[in-house]
């Protein structure tokens, strides 16, 4: 990483007619270190990671006219900024329809981990479905699993988006922070927090 915002970081050697591959930045991961992470990890072949403020993506046999007839494994993880949560729209689901969806599924987990509190687990046929699933924190985890019963079957296609400000509910205290605190702030960012607060009590903001 350099220094300055204004420096280059240690560059890859340039090959005459391509684009130059980026790799370290300072402000996220780029795709280069993803993908060598990966490959160290030995992660889920399918999928990727998203740290953009939205963005949408969709199964690997979603627009395909043959569905895949091959078990798959995919996993996507969504990254916002500390202080924001994620905000998921599943807008097509078609994935085989078995007992509690066990063998196969669209799995959306709270964070990063395989063990993180499960937000739901999803798995039928639902066009235009718009299920609404939102994180706590700054993380999401999707996991597609499918088994060699899910041939014929398109998958799911899905919309994400980084939010700010919510509904806080108040017993006692609480702190608030903008979003990416105490890094500088992104720009065309608009948070409203609602605050609430048992009956005869006012609330107080202290300014750090």
């Amino acid at each position: 990483f350099s220094k300055g915002s204004y420096l280059d970081t240690i560059l890859p050697v340039e090959i005459v007619g391509q684009k130059r591959p980026e790799i370290g930045q300072r402000l996220r991961l780029s795709e280069g270190d993803i993908t060598q992470t990966n490959l160290l990890y030995k992660c889920a072949r399918c999928g990727r990671t998203f740290q953009d403020h939205s963005g949408s993506f969709h199964s690997p046999s979603y627009f395909s006219k043959t569905p895949a007839v091959d078990a798959e494994r995919c996993e996507w993880r969504i990254t916002a900024t500390h202080g924001e949560k994620i905000v998921l729209n599943i807008t097509d689901l078609d994935i085989f329809k078995s007992d509690n969806c066990r063998t196969d599924f669209l799995e959306i987990r709270d964070g990063y981990w395989y063990k993180s509190p499960l937000l739901g687990r999803f798995c039928g046929s639902r066009r235009n479905s718009n299920i609404i699933v939102s994180s706590t924190g700054s993380r999401m985890l999707l996991s597609f699993i499918t088994s060699y019963r899910q041939a014929g079957m398109r998958g799911f296609a899905a919309h994400y988006e980084a939010i700010c400000g919510g509904d806080i509910n108040l017993e006692n205290g609480g702190r608030l922070e903008s979003p990416n605190y105490p890094a500088d702030y992104l720009p065309n960012k608009e948070c409203v927090w609602r605050i609430t607060v048992p009956k005869d009590y006012q609330v107080a903001l202290r300014f750090q």
